[in-house]
C-alpha cells in the first residue's frame, strides 16, 4: 500500500467527511482494518428524514415546558467522527492516530455527559475546543461492543456481494443532492475521497434491533440512538423500497414492519416480544456500561431482574438480574451471569446452540 502521512498539528482538517477518509486512510495504511460509525456512516444511506427530524426536536424542546424528570434527559445528536476496530486492534488504532498528532484523551472518558444519546467509547481524542462532551470528538470502539454479531472487517475493499460491509463511495448507494439535502452532505462519498468500509444497510437495520434489546429502557448513552437511526432507516430505505422485509433475517421482520408504523415504544408489540424471546433463548447481551448516577443502574438493574424472572422464572435467571443490577452499580461490564459462562472482564453473550441471529 502507498505511504500516507499525515499531521493533525500542521494540517487540521474541519470535522466532515475529508477528515473521516484522512483517518481511514491513516488506519489502513497501518494494517488495520476498520469501519465508519456514528452520524457521518448514517448519512451515507441517504438521511434526509434525519436532519429533518433533529430541527424538529429541537423546536418541541423549545416549546414545551421540561417535565419533572427532563433534568435526566437531553436529546443531543452526535456530531464525533467514530470507527469501529476489530478487538484485538484497538489500541493499534489508538498507536497510529497518536503517531497521527491526534490528542488522545487520558481522563478515562469521565467527560462523556450520561444524560446524552452517546455511548461511552473504548478510546477517544480531543475536539477543537477541548475535553467537553458538547465537543466533537474522534472515537474508537471495538467491534464486538458495536457490531457484535458482525464478522471483523477485512483489511482489503469487501466483494460486491459481501452481506456485511460495503463502501462510502458503492454505487448501490445514492448520489449527494445538494439541492435536496441539509447542511449536511448524503449519500456516497465523492469519488476523490478515500473509500471507508461501513456496513451494509441491511445488516446495520438488524445490528440496531439487537442494540436496541441490549440497551432500551436502560440508561447506556445509546438507547434513543438506536431507536431513532431504525426509525429513519424504515422511513427513508424500507418505505422506498430500498431495503424490502424479505431481505432481513426472519427474526427482525416484525420489529421492522412495527418501525414502518412509526409506533416506537418499546414496551409494546414486537420490540418488547423479540427482546423477550432472546432473554428466553439466553442470546442476549447484558447493557453496555454506563455513567449515569447510582440509582438509575440500579432502577434498571431491578426493572431487567422482574422482565427476566417473569420470562423465565429460574433460579439463575433472578440471579442475573441481581447481578445485572449491582453490577450496573460498580459501572462494570461483568456480572450477573451463570457461573459456567463466567468468563473475568468481558461482556458476554448468552447464546443458546442453533440459535440464529
Amino acid at each position: 500500500m502507498t505511504p500516507f502521512h499525515y499531521d493533525w498539528n500542521k494540517e487540521r482538517l474541519p470535522m466532515g467527511r475529508e477528515l473521516c477518509a484522512t483517518i481511514a486512510h491513516i488506519l489502513d495504511v497501518a494494517g488495520i482494518p476498520n469501519v465508519l460509525w456514528g452520524k457521518y456512516m448514517i448519512f451515507t444511506y441517504d438521511m434526509g428524514p434525519l436532519q429533518e427530524a433533529q430541527a424538529e426536536d429541537a423546536k418541541r424542546v423549545r416549546k414545551v415546558p421540561p417535565p419533572p424528570h427532563e433534568r435526566y434527559y437531553i436529546t443531543k445528536y452526535d456530531d464525533s467522527i467514530s470507527f469501529i476496530i476489530p478487538d484485538d486492534r484497538i489500541n493499534d488504532a489508538r498507536d497510529a492516530l497518536l503517531l497521527a498528532g491526534f490528542p488522545l484523551c487520558t481522563t478515562g472518558c469521565v467527560c462523556f455527559d450520561w444524560k446524552t444519546h452517546e455511548m461511552v467509547p473504548w478510546h477517544h481524542f480531543l475536539g477543537e475546543n477541548g475535553n467537553t462532551a458538547e465537543n466533537p470528538a474522534l472515537k474508537l470502539f471495538r467491534r464486538s461492543d458495536v457490531l457484535f454479531r458482525f464478522p471483523d472487517p477485512d483489511l482489503a475493499p469487501p466483494a460486491p456481494d459481501d452481506p456485511w460491509y460495503m463502501l462510502t463511495n458503492d454505487p448501490r448507494l445514492p448520489a449527494d443532492d445538494e439541492e435536496r439535502r441539509g447542511a449536511n452532505p448524503e449519500g456516497r462519498f465523492d469519488a476523490a475521497l478515500w473509500p471507508i468500509k461501513i456496513p451494509t444497510a441491511v445488516k446495520l437495520y438488524e445490528a440496531l434491533i439487537l442494540l436496541r434489546c441490549r440497551d432500551n429502557d436502560y440508561h447506556s448513552h445509546s438507547d434513543g440512538s438506536w431507536t431513532g437511526w431504525s426509525k429513519y432507516l424504515a422511513r427513508s430505505l424500507v418505505k422506498s423500497g430500498r431495503i424490502t422485509i424479505p431481505q432481513v433475517g426472519e427474526l427482525y421482520r416484525g420489529v421492522i414492519e412495527w418501525d414502518q408504523a412509526d409506533r416506537l415504544w418499546f414496551w409494546d408489540g414486537q420490540p418488547s416480544l423479540l427482546r423477550q424471546h432472546l432473554w428466553e433463548s439466553k442470546a442476549c447481551l447484558l447493557p453496555f456500561r454506563t455513567a449515569a448516577p447510582l440509582i438509575f443502574p440500579c432502577i434498571a438493574g431491578t426493572i431487567l431482574w422482574m422482565n427476566t424472572a417473569r420470562s423465565t422464572p429460574s433460579f439463575w435467571n433472578i440471579v442475573a438480574g441481581l447481578g445485572t443490577m449491582f453490577g450496573r452499580m460498580a459501572n462494570t461490564p461483568t456480572r450477573g451471569m451463570d457461573r459456567k459462562q463466567r468468563t473475568k472482564g468481558r461482556v458476554r453473550r448468552f447464546k443458546r446452540p442453533g440459535m440464529e441471529l
